[in-house]
């Protein structure tokens, strides 16, 4: 007999027993137990960490999928020789006549994509100019079911990006793409992280945008908390000296995926 309605990476304790009479509690206690645990097939707990080093070159990882690519093409794929943390990362290839959007697709996961945010390092490798689209897909066998979150253009050299899906559907398979374009690129994606996402995110990718004699100004990337106000707090002092987070609270938007929060610090010597 074959049970197909199990839980996945479960406990389970099997019995069988004669359909003739009523067992009594001893009876069942005496009988032979099969004791075993489901497997997580390609349905993960959280946090989920992926680095790609265990992995074989020109592969992709347990349960990940590839859509969208070309006959010719083998991309996405593991590759070894450039990469955040060693020995290996998830590369793109896109030759400038390959006419295709290359998707590289992550297993499901135990809850529901819209309480999901995705942490990585990305990095663009070869080419002029290079982004990514991190959304997901609907279909694990359809590319054109690839619905995007947020683009963000690759630098020369590895940055932690996180991209929350709190405005998603509730069902879904977050996804990397990288779009066909006039030039050849190849983008390098590695140390993955997907899990909920927490109360209070935290900023990240905090960018100085200027200098003057006695002041600076920098950006960050906003919260997955939509385009209202909402307080930050940041202190600016000098190397080496210990900052002062009671008295650094201050309100500004949230602003947007094409206006970031902007904190602008002056009187400094």
């Amino acid at each position: 007999h074959t049970l197909t309605d199990l839980t996945v990476n479960t406990e389970y304790e099997a019995k069988v027993l004669s359909d003739c009479t009523t067992p009594d509690l001893w009876t069942l206690l005496l009988l032979p137990s099969v004791f075993f645990t489901t497997t997580m097939g390609c349905t993960y707990p959280l946090p989920y960490t992926w680095d790609f080093d265990d992995d074989a070159p020109g592969t992709l990882p347990l349960c990940w999928t590839r859509l969208g690519t070309s006959s010719s093409s083998v991309y996405p794929q593991i590759q070894q020789a450039i990469y955040h943390s060693p020995y290996h990362a998830l590369e793109f290839w896109k030759d400038k006549q390959d006419a295709t959007n290359e998707i590289a697709v992550l297993p499901a996961f135990v809850t529901d994509l819209n309480t999901l945010r995705v942490a990585f390092y990305g990095k663009l490798q070869y080419g002029s100019a290079g982004s990514v689209n991190i959304g997901y897909v609907t279909d694990l066998t359809d590319a054109s079911t690839f619905i995007n979150v947020k683009t963000i253009s690759m630098t020369r050299e590895f940055e932690k990006y996180i991209v929350s899906f709190a405005e998603a559907d509730a069902e879904g398979y977050i996804a990397f793409q990288v779009l066909y374009g006039a030039d050849a690129v190849a983008i390098e994606i590695d140390d993955v992280t997907v899990d909920e996402i927490p109360s209070c995110e935290e900023p990240y990718s905090l960018t100085l945008n200027s200098i003057s004699n006695n002041g600076a100004t920098f950006t960050w990337e906003k919260m997955a908390t939509g385009t209202q106000v909402i307080t930050y707090r940041y202190v600016c002092v000098e190397a080496g000296q210990n900052p002062d987070w009671t008295s650094a609270s201050i309100s500004l938007d949230n602003g947007n995926d094409e206006n970031p929060p902007v904190a602008q610090v002056t009187g400094l010597n």
